[in-house]
């Protein structure tokens, strides 16, 4: 499973030149699969409680004044938690609302304490 995150024109909202901390993505997720081992020993279906999936995502700034720092990456469930998702086995993954937070204070996702709502997955009309 391949997570791609891609934001573009990213600026500091004090002066608007390039924002070049982290960005953080949270997904919610829910994943059903059938490799689980109860406590009640065997392997059988099982069902996660709810959590949210997050990685950072750096910003580096761009050469051009007029366009704010790129924020790419390219990650896997796996990396991001180990056996994860086990290959030739069917699972289902449940998404919620994807959202994007800055880095706050200090432009690093991993210090949540002051990040706020940067960009949430839905639908704009204007």
């Amino acid at each position: 499973m391949q997570f791609t995150a891609s934001v573009t024109d990213v600026r500091k909202s004090s002066d608007l030149s390039d924002y070049t901390g982290e960005l953080e993505v949270r997904i919610p997720l829910q994943v059903t699969d059938r490799i689980n081992y109860p406590s009640t020993g065997g392997q059988g279906p099982g069902t996660t409680a709810p959590f949210d999936l997050s990685f950072a995502v750096p910003c580096s700034a761009t050469g051009d004044a007029t366009v704010g720092s790129s924020c790419d990456l390219v990650t896997t469930a796996d990396s991001l938690m180990p056996s994860a998702v086990i290959e030739s086995s069917r699972g289902v993954w449940e998404y919620g609302q994807v959202s994007v937070y800055d880095g706050g204070p200090d432009s690093d996702a991993d210090t949540q304490a002051g990040n706020s709502p940067f960009l949430r997955q839905g639908v704009f009309v204007p």
